[in-house]
């Protein structure tokens, strides 16, 4: 995400391009919508400061779905995941009584894998904070 200028030997105003390069490394993206894929509908936003991405939203279905259905995908700059497996988040549906299971994959897509609820008539809350690596 951050870009950096390589410091070159001999230069003269190395330490402006060092100072730069430490601002680089805090850059924040700020709260960025997300596109939803249909079905469903919403709202989703993401955020990256250093190495930490956030997503958060709230999404519904206009019609039923299938398990592994891919909510949005993250910007290939902001989440890519070197790791083998996916991350699997527990996260509320609608009420206390209903959940479904949400993935991060490795490719940065927001897959919704299964939910309790009937998704057209519910709302699931997103709230997802992972390490890039």
């Amino acid at each position: 995400m951050a870009t950096y200028t390589p410091i070159e030997h001999g230069k003269p105003n190395w330490d402006t391009v060092v100072n730069q390069n430490f601002k680089n490394i805090d850059a924040d993206t700020n709260w960025v919508s997300l596109t939803i894929n249909a079905p469903f509908t919403g709202t989703m936003q993401f955020r990256r400061r250093f190495n930490i991405v956030q997503i958060s939203g709230s999404i519904s279905a206009t019609e039923t779905v299938d398990a592994n259905v891919v909510i949005a995908t993250l910007p290939v700059n902001v989440y890519r995941n070197n790791a083998k497996t996916n991350l699997h988040y527990v996260v509320n549906a609608g009420d206390s009584t209903n959940i479904a299971n949400v993935s991060l994959n490795n490719d940065g897509s927001v897959i919704l894998i299964q939910t309790s609820a009937d998704i057209t008539k519910t709302t699931i809350k997103i709230s997802i904070t992972a390490i890039v690596n």
